[in-house]
C-alpha cells in the first residue's frame, strides 16, 4: 500500500476490483481510498482496512475494471450538445438516402412557422454513404422547405444551404468570398450553387444564444461526456461561452472538469490573442473545476470540409488547382501571432490539418522558439490526422509540439481520403504508432461538432487507434496500430501533460484527483474489436459518484 503511515481515515474505499492505475509503473492493484476528493492510498483490499473507521463508505466493484477519469483534450461541449438535441438528424446512418433526410425537413418545416432557420447535421462524406451517392442539392432542399432556411451541416467546414438561406445571408453572384471561406457557383451561371466551406462567417446560423448554451452545459452534457467517462475536457469557447463555464463553476453546477481555450470562430484570433497579452493572463489562471487554457488559431480548414490547405492539389475536384483554404493570406501575419502568442507565454493550440498548414504551424513555433527558446507546451490540433510524413515527426519532436489527434476519424474518414488525396498521401494517415516511437506525447479528442456522435465514447477512439477499421470494414494502415495501453494513455496520461496537469489527473495514485471510472468488462483482456462495446457502468468525480447504471 502506498503511504503506510496515514493515520486519516478514507471517506470512500472502492475494493474488490482491477485498478488500472496508468502510473509510472503500469501497476495493477484491488482498491483505492478516496479523502476529500483526492487518492489517499491505492493497494490491496486488505491494506485498505488499515484506512478505514465505522463511517468509511465501502464499494464493491465485483471485480469489474477501474481507470482514472478520461479527458477529452479537444471538444466543444456547447455546440455539440445544442447539435445532438435541436437539429434535424440528416446523418447516414440512420439515414440511407436523400429522400430521408427530406422528409425529416418536411416535418420540421411543419412544425416552425415561416422564415425560421432549420439546421441539419449530415456525417462526414455522406456523399460516399448516401444511397444517391452525393450530398442533397440546393434545389431538392428547395422542394423540401422552400419558405425556410436549410443548411445542411456536412460539417463544421461546409455546408449545403437552399434558396432561402442564401437570400437570408445575401449571398448574390456578386457576393465575393468571405476572408477563410468560400461560395461555390454554377460555372455557366456564376450563381451560388449552395455549396459554402469554411461557412460560419457568413452564416447567422451558429449564434446560439447564451441561454442555450447554459443549458446545454448543464443539463445536457453529462449524457455525452459523463456518461462515456470522460471528467475533463479542454475546451474552445468564445466569451459568451467562457462567461457560462464561470457561473456554472460558480453555482457548483459545472459537470465537468473544464481547460477553456480561447478562440473566436466570427472575428479570427488575432482580437483574442492580444486582449489576453493586454491582460497578462496565461495558462493555468483558475482551479480544479475551471482553469484557463490557450488560445486557438486556425490555419486551415478540414479534409471532410475539403478545405484542409495542402501543397498539391486535391483530386476529382471542379477545379484541377485546388489547394485547400488558407486562414491566412500571407505566412507573416499567422507567424506573428505565434511570436506574440508565444513571448507572453500563452499556450498555442494551433489548427492545421492539411501539410501545407502543418508546415506553416512547425516553421512558425521553429522560429518563435529560435526567437525565444523559453519552456512551453504548444499544441498542433489534428497533427497525425492526415498528412503527417516522417520528416513532420521529426520536426515536432524536435521542437516539444505536442500533437492532438482525432483518431476515431480512422472509421468516419479512412476509406474516403485516397479519392481526394491518392494514394501516397493517404499513407500518411493517423500514423500513431510512428508519432509514439518518436517519442512525441501524443493526446487524443472527440472535436465533436455533432457530426460524430460516435466521437464523444473514448472508447469507439480506443478501438480505432488499436484495430484501425473503416466505415466499409477495411483496416486502414494497420502497421500503424498501437496496443490497448498506449491508447488509454491518449486519454489519461498524455492528455493531462497537454494540459499541464500530469500532477493533478490522468493516472491513479496518492495525491492526485479522485476522478475515476468504472467499465462492465476488462479492457485490457478482451477481444480488441469489442473495445468499441465498452460501457461505464460508474462515474466518479471529485470522490463522488455522479453517474452509476
Amino acid at each position: 500500500m502506498d503511504n503506510p503511515s496515514i493515520r486519516t481515515p478514507a471517506q470512500v474505499i472502492f475494493f474488490n476490483g482491477k485498478v488500472v492505475t496508468l502510473d509510472a509503473t503500469d501497476r495493477i492493484v484491488q482498491a483505492v481510498a478516496v479523502k476529500d476528493g483526492r487518492v489517499l492510498a491505492v493497494g490491496s483490499d486488505e491494506e485498505m482496512k488499515g484506512l478505514a473507521n465505522s463511517r468509511t463508505q465501502w464499494i464493491d466493484l465485483r471485480k469489474k475494471t477501474m481507470l482514472p477519469g478520461l479527458i477529452d483534450a479537444h471538444t466543444h461541449l456547447a455546440w455539440s450538445t445544442i447539435i445532438f438535441k435541436s437539429y434535424v438528424d440528416g446523418r447516414c446512418p440512420p439515414n440511407r438516402s436523400i429522400p430521408d433526410v427530406l422528409a425529416k425537413i418536411r416535418e420540421r418545416a411543419s412544425q416552425v412557422p415561416p422564415g425560421t432557420w432549420i439546421p441539419v447535421q449530415g456525417s462526414f462524406f455522406a456523399n460516399f454513404k448516401f444511397a444517391e451517392r452525393r450530398f442533397p442539392t440546393r434545389e431538392e432542399l428547395d422542394s423540401a422547405a422552400p419558405n425556410h432556411a436549410v443548411v445542411f451541416v456536412a460539417t463544421v467546414h461546409s455546408a449545403i444551404v437552399n434558396t432561402y438561406a442564401l437570400q437570408a445571408a445575401r449571398i448574390t453572384r456578386d457576393t465575393p468570398d468571405p476572408p477563410g471561406g468560400k461560395i461555390e457557383r454554377d460555372p455557366a451561371t456564376g450563381e451560388a450553387n449552395g455549396i459554402l466551406r469554411e461557412w460560419h462567417g457568413f452564416l447567422p446560423l451558429m449564434n446560439f444564444t447564451y441561454d442555450q448554451i447554459k443549458q446545454a452545459l448543464r443539463d445536457w452534457v453529462p449524457d455525452y461526456w459523463i456518461k462515456q467517462g470522460c471528467t475533463s475536457a479542454h475546451i474552445f469557447a468564445d466569451a459568451l461561452e467562457f462567461r457560462a463555464y464561470q457561473e456554472l463553476a460558480a453555482e457548483g453546477r459545472l459537470p465537468v472538469r473544464v481547460r477553456a481555450n480561447f478562440m473566436d470562430i466570427q472575428l479570427g484570433p488575432k482580437p483574442v490573442i492580444e486582449s489576453l497579452v493586454n491582460l497578462g493572463i496565461a495558462p493555468g489562471l483558475g482551479d480544479e473545476w475551471l482553469k484557463v487554457g490557450g488560445v486557438k488559431i486556425f490555419v486551415d480548414g478540414a479534409l471532410m470540409g475539403l478545405s484542409a490547405a495542402t501543397h498539391e492539389p486535391y483530386l476529382n475536384m471542379p477545379s484541377k488547382d485546388y489547394c485547400g483554404i488558407l486562414k491566412f493570406d500571407d505566412y507573416r501575419p499567422f507567424a506573428e501571432l505565434v511570436r506574440k502568442a508565444h513571448d507572453a507565454g500563452l499556450q498555442l493550440c494551433v489548427h492545421a490539418i492539411g501539410d501545407k498548414a502543418q508546415d506553416w504551424a512547425l516553421q512558425a513555433y521553429e522560429q518563435a522558439l529560435a526567437a525565444n527558446p523559453k519552456p512551453h507546451r504548444h499544441r498542433l490540433e489534428h497533427m497525425g490526422n492526415l498528412m503527417t510524413d516522417r520528416q513532420r515527426i521529426a520536426r515536432a519532436k524536435a521542437l516539444g509540439i505536442i500533437p492532438v489527434t482525432t483518431v476515431e476519424w480512422v472509421f468516419e474518414e479512412g476509406d474516403f481520403i485516397e479519392h481526394y488525396l491518392g494514394p501516397s498521401r493517404k499513407a500518411q494517415s493517423w500514423p500513431l504508432r510512428s508519432m509514439l516511437d518518436a517519442g512525441l506525447n501524443v493526446a487524443n479528442c472527440s472535436d465533436t461538432v455533432g457530426a460524430t456522435p460516435f466521437s464523444t465514447n473514448p472508447f469507439y477512439s480506443m478501438w480505432s487507434a488499436v484495430t484501425r477499421q473503416t466505415y466499409l470494414g477495411k483496416r486502414l494502415i494497420p502497421e500503424e496500430a498501437i496496443s490497448v495501453k498506449e491508447a488509454l494513455r491518449l486519454y489519461t496520461t498524455s492528455a493531462a501533460y497537454a494540459g499541464f496537469e500530469e500532477t493533478q489527473k490522468g493516472s491513479i495514485e496518492p495525491g492526485k484527483l479522485a476522478d475515476l471510472i468504472v467499465i462492465d468488462r476488462d479492457i485490457l483482456s478482451i477481444p480488441e474489436d469489442r473495445i468499441k462495446d465498452i460501457k461505464v457502468v460508474m462515474t466518479v468525480l471529485d470522490g463522488r459518484i455522479v453517474y452509476q447504471k
